[in-house]
């Protein structure tokens, strides 16, 4: 079979979705022009290319190779930074794929997709000569979070996964307890610290507080880290918080915003009538850990009044053995690396290297990467 490698870019996003939807992707071309075409890099990218596919003979895509450019900042200056993910039907052309991010010279970082969905093979010759200068992102971004939110009916979910059970007994039991369930989630959350905060609701990144946050934020940030602007935030979440799939929730005291946690709707399985929530992203000024810690909180007690059985985290974030734990308690490790990251010949090289290995602003987490743009809490999805 014939193949040919093609660049992904705005023309031809259809048949990218169209494929993606077979490998875990969702079908959406307005998912994908959100994910590829950020307005807020504009000012760092000079064509439209945002990947490449192989295609064979009958112009179908068997694998997929996008570029998900983001604007970030090294020590107050902007750069543009480079995720991928790699993803398709034979090893063997993930390989070449993967070999066109490398050769990718815009970007000052590129990181890669979780091995579970690389499909280009560890072995080959090929895939070799790009993983051998890159670096596995800290050991935090193998581990899998979850703070249950209720406790009902994560235990529901459980019994009907061991003995199977009818989904509809399940959902018909879930009603009989649900204000049960409700009234022991309200008093949990009374009894959740607060660390002197007030938890509220954002309905915009262009909020002014939340602009006022983001100059201090990246004005005490000295490192790496993904724009978190509010144009740019408000293009990938404000469509979704107004449709009510992602939250936004602020932790204020004496009238500015310290801190925010964003949270987006997980898809439901099929039949069931619960469903997971997942943190986007998390932070505070000056990592205060106390801010940290009453903000997981924030999240369980959002998801939870929002019918969530679980909170999930994934990826590594400064700090978090001090204040993740307390909400986050369950822990499992997965057999793959989240990130893996190469820095590109630039004057900044070294420093840049530096800054991620000491974890200086660069979080590993989902918002630093496609994994913000999955699998549910959008608009179009």
């Amino acid at each position: 079979m014939s193949i040919e490698i093609v660049p992904i870019t705005r023309k031809n996003l259809d048949l990218v979705a169209k494929a993606g939807s077979k490998w875990g992707m969702p079908r959406s071309v307005g998912w994908l022009e959100r994910c590829m075409f950020d307005p807020t890099v504009e000012d760092l990218v000079d064509d439209e290319c945002r990947g490449h596919m192989a295609v064979n003979e009958v112009n179908e895509p068997i694998a997929i190779q996008g570029y998900y450019y983001m604007p970030g900042y090294f020590r107050q200056k902007k750069i543009l930074i480079n995720t991928g993910c790699i993803m398709g039907s034979e090893a063997k052309y993930g390989e070449e794929l993967i070999c066109c991010l490398d050769e990718n010279q815009k970007t000052n970082v590129i990181g890669t997709m979780t091995s579970a969905n690389c499909i280009a093979n560890a072995k080959s010759a090929k895939v070799n000569r790009v993983v051998h200068r890159m670096k596995e992102a800290p050991k935090e971004c193998r581990e899998r979070r979850f703070a249950l939110t209720d406790i009902t009916g994560y235990f529901l979910c459980a019994l009907q996964y061991m003995l199977h059970l009818p989904i509809a007994f399940i959902n018909f039991t879930w009603v009989l307890l649900r204000p049960i369930s409700w009234f022991l989630a309200r008093i949990q959350a009374g009894f959740r610290p607060s660390y002197g905060y007030t938890m509220r609701r954002v309905d915009s990144f262009m909020d002014m507080r939340y602009k006022k946050f983001w100059e201090k934020l990246l004005a005490w940030n000295d490192g790496l880290m993904v724009s978190r602007s509010p144009e740019r935030m408000a293009w990938l979440f404000d469509a979704s918080i107004n449709a009510g799939n992602v939250g936004l929730v602020a932790a204020e005291m004496k009238g500015e915003i310290r801190g925010y946690v964003l949270i987006r709707r997980m898809p439901k399985v099929k039949g069931c009538i619960f469903g997971d929530f997942q943190i986007c992203d998390i932070c505070a000024l000056d990592g205060n850990v106390s801010c940290l810690k009453a903000l997981a909180w924030a999240a369980v007690s959002y998801a939870g009044r929002h019918g969530g059985r679980r909170v999930l985290m994934y990826g590594a974030l400064p700090n978090q053995a001090n204040w993740l734990n307390t909400a986050f308690c369950h822990k499992r490790i997965e057999d793959h690396a989240t990130f893996m990251y190469v820095v590109h010949d630039t004057p900044d090289k070294v420093a840049i290297s530096q800054a991620i290995t000491e974890g200086k602003g660069w979080f590993f987490g989902p918002l630093d990467g496609e994994r913000c743009l999955g699998y549910g809490g959008y608009v179009d999805y």
